[in-house]
């Protein structure tokens, strides 16, 4: 993946993915 700050928005838009 990405650095950590991009991490946690691709973690994000993962998690909204899931919704």
């Amino acid at each position: 993946y990405h650095t950590l700050p991009e991490n946690t928005e691709i973690l994000k838009n993962k998690i909204r993915n899931a919704c």
